[in-house]
């Protein structure tokens, strides 16, 4: 019908798995040579998909500005519904058409292909914004659109538009009320809702198994409640222990309508504390470890739910040996979780290993455990978020030897280093935080790994918007510790101009902060690691450091420190050791910093 449109779709496609390609070949190194040439191979792919999407979503949006009519409209939801069929999930392309025939659907009440775009873009939302509570307040608008389409469910002669409807219940009860308090406050109201429909139904959908299991499946994922029981009145806490005392968690593959029951049982004061935790340790050490060769999402749920009830059952508990046991749960749910490979993929365990971070942190004492804690599970998860991090890490740290082997005045004043016999003194502590300050710097970027792995195309305003969200972000996941204070400045500030006065996050001071030269230091390596990367920036032709260095002495005073700059341009041993790190260097560091991900 449209063949250079669909020549275009094609491509599109073909762009997208040729990446996904190529980034399942470097995750699995063999020797440097050949895994450098893949990682090459890759860059160039790349680099051709960025530019040739790029042309495709101009003809498409150019082609959608002409207008549309039953035809066309048609033709394009159905590409719309492949992406998303076909797990092609890329927010932008997906709102860019459906904004679109929302407007012509909505014009002509055509409910059905209706039902199904907001279902789509509900997910699309959600998962896209790697769960972001913005989104998720978004996402969970859209699934109120299609769920507000009941009302026409018997003009509807597409089944799997009726069923969508139910699907956005389910997503409504389980995943939005995890991040949305307006579905918290209600949830009981969309449940009642849900059943309501169900029971009012008369044609065929009642026999039908998809439909039978979706409901099925939304009275279970009520009682995924267990986990903000804290947030919900009286009313609503006393109807979760009505149903989940009455379930039947047998067939339960997630192990959360056994918590569900366990948690009612002791709120309806039919068990005792202990019971509860001697029930729960036994189910919790009967689970298996993973098999990497074979993975179950769902024991990874049956893990990590297990392990979040017992920690919050031992704090509550007065048992003399709870330290002890709560050691030994962060340790088996650790190391579960650490075994998880790198390359494993998904939107859920980048959440998981999120939320099992702050929920373990807190019972750490030493400090080596938590920086573990942080680096395995979130800054290792990303691959190439990890190795940039790795990269400013080296950078920062090689910058900050020369300098203070050679100008080490210029740290007087850093971490309230009072002289230069206190700078002298804490050379290897500066080293050592310098190092840990580059590594860890973009932990906020764990929040939204989708974005940050889209490497096909252009990223739009709004989601460019949220990628310069990621330093508030790293400071949200940090800020139930304060062993992790000392790095907040530079996580927050990296973006921030030398003089303040541009960069993000705009209302943030960074003139005061005594780690003020440690983020001109990391901001720094992070540019130059950034303008020389001949890999990973799709977006940009590689640079050599001494372009690099020209541009660094015409932003001196303004964007960069002027003295380190200064001090960088004028060290030609320095400058020649980052030439090395950053082109020759950089695939072998790549490779064994990949390699050692794979080995563990």
């Amino acid at each position: 019908m449209y063949p250079d449109i669909d020549l275009l779709f094609l491509e599109y496609k073909n762009n997208i798995k040729d990446s996904i390609k190529y980034n399942e070949l470097i995750r699995h190194p063999s020797i440097l040579d050949s895994w450098s040439m893949n990682v090459i191979k890759r860059s160039n792919s790349l680099r051709h998909a960025y530019k040739n999407n790029e042309m495709i979503l101009g003809r498409i949006k150019e082609d959608l500005s002409l207008g549309l009519d039953e035809e066309k409209a048609s033709y394009y939801y159905e590409k719309v519904y492949s992406l998303y069929y076909d797990a092609i999930d890329d927010y932008g392309i997906i709102k860019l058409i459906a904004d679109y025939l929302i407007i012509f659907y909505s014009a002509i009440k055509d409910y059905d292909k209706l039902a199904i775009l907001y279902l789509i873009l509900g997910f699309e939302t959600l998962e896209c914004f790697n769960r972001n509570p913005f989104y998720a307040k978004k996402s969970f608008e859209y699934y109120k659109k299609a769920i507000s389409l009941q009302e026409h469910y018997n003009e509807m002669k597409d089944s799997s538009a009726r069923l969508a409807i139910f699907k956005a219940y389910y997503n409504i009860i389980g995943i939005n009320a995890i991040y949305v308090p307006e579905v918290k406050l209600h949830i009981f109201d969309y449940y009642d809702d849900a059943i309501k429909l169900w029971d009012s139904i008369e044609n065929e959908d009642k026999n039908d198994p998809s439909f039978i299991k979706i409901n099925e499946e939304i009275r279970g994922n009520i009682l995924s409640v267990e986990d903000f029981l804290d947030g919900l009145d009286e009313k609503s806490v006393n109807r979760f222990i009505d149903i989940a005392l009455k379930w039947d968690y047998e067939k339960d593959i997630s192990g959360i309508w056994f918590l569900a029951h366990l948690k009612a049982q002791y709120l309806a004061h039919k068990r005792s504390l202990n019971e509860i935790i001697e029930e729960l340790k036994a189910y919790y050490y009967s689970l298996p470890d993973l098999d990497i060769n074979d993975i179950e999402p769902e024991l990874i749920l049956k893990i990590f739910n297990a392990g979040c009830d017992l920690l919050d059952y031992y704090k509550e508990s007065d048992l003399e040996n709870k330290e002890y046991e709560i050691e030994k749960i962060i340790n088996r749910t650790d190391q579960f979780l650490y075994s998880i490979p790198f390359d494993y993929e998904n939107n859920m365990i980048d959440f998981l290993c999120v939320t099992w971070f702050n929920v373990a942190l807190p019972h750490l004492k030493d400090k080596s455990e938590k920086e573990k804690l942080l680096t395995h599970l979130i800054v290792e998860r990303q691959l190439f978020t990890y190795l940039h991090s790795v990269m400013v890490s080296k950078i920062s740290k090689e910058i900050a030897l020369n300098i203070l082997n050679n100008s080490p005045d210029f740290f007087i004043g850093f971490m309230n280093f009072k002289n230069l016999d206190d700078v002298l003194k804490n050379k290897d502590r500066i080293l050592n935080y310098i190092e840990k300050a580059g590594l860890f710097h973009d932990v906020g970027k764990s929040t939204i790994a989708t974005l940050i792995n889209l490497q096909t195309r252009k990223l739009s305003d709004e989601e460019f918007g949220l990628i310069k969200n990621h330093p508030k972000a790293g400071i949200e996941v940090l800020k139930d510790d304060s062993y992790f204070k000392d790095y907040y400045d530079v996580i927050l500030m990296h973006h921030k101009w030398y003089d303040g006065t541009d960069g993000y996050p705009i209302e943030v001071n960074n003139q005061s902060s005594i780690y003020k030269k440690a983020i001109d230091l990391v901001s720094i390596a992070d540019s130059l690691d950034a303008a020389t990367d001949i890999f990973g920036r799709n977006y940009t032709t590689p640079k050599s450091v001494d372009d690099v260095l020209l541009e660094f002495q015409s932003l001196k005073g303004s964007r960069y420190n002027p003295n380190l700059i200064q001090l960088i341009s004028n060290d030609n041993e320095l400058v020649s050791k980052l030439r090395q790190m950053t082109k020759d260097d950089r695939a072998m560091i790549y490779y064994y910093a990949v390699k050692e991900l794979e080995e563990r």
